[in-house]
């Protein structure tokens, strides 16, 4: 049996292929906790616009077309059991004659394979919910 070469101008695409394959496998994402399974970029489309939100440790990006805000976080609660974690966002009001923060707590209940979740709020006594999928492991935009 004859064995092949690849041609020389072969060899970096073949390279470049494998690299790309690599960083999409790449590691696993760790779901063994609500927080852990937190961390990354997830998406969800209310009222026609898609919010792209962006999860690090302790940091949030909330990005819509054509504007994005940075926040913080911090986790409240956690419940492995209930699969939910309860966060408090941070937000500095600059734009006031007073600048102040404000923290507005969100429970965010996970799917059983934690690649949706739901956001339950309530403003008023009214509850909202929304639901997010997970996209991929990006912390930013």
């Amino acid at each position: 049996m004859r064995s092949r070469v690849l041609p020389v101008v072969a060899i970096p695409a073949v390279l470049a292929l494998a690299a790309a394959l690599a960083s999409c496998g790449g590691a696993k994402r760790d779901i063994s906790t609500p927080e852990k399974a937190l961390l990354g970029h997830w998406v969800t489309t209310e009222r026609g616009t898609k919010a792209h939100y962006y999860f690090g440790d302790g940091t949030l990006v909330l990005a819509v077309p054509g504007k994005s805000m940075q926040l913080s976080y911090d986790v409240v609660y956690s419940d492995d059991k209930a699969n939910k974690v309860v966060i408090e966002i941070s937000m500095d009001l600059t734009e006031y004659p007073m600048p102040f923060s404000v923290g507005v707590e969100r429970e965010l209940v996970f799917s059983k394979n934690r690649k949706s979740m739901t956001e339950v709020s309530e403003t008023n006594g009214v509850k909202f919910t929304h639901k997010w999928k997970y996209v991929n492991a990006k912390t930013e935009p």
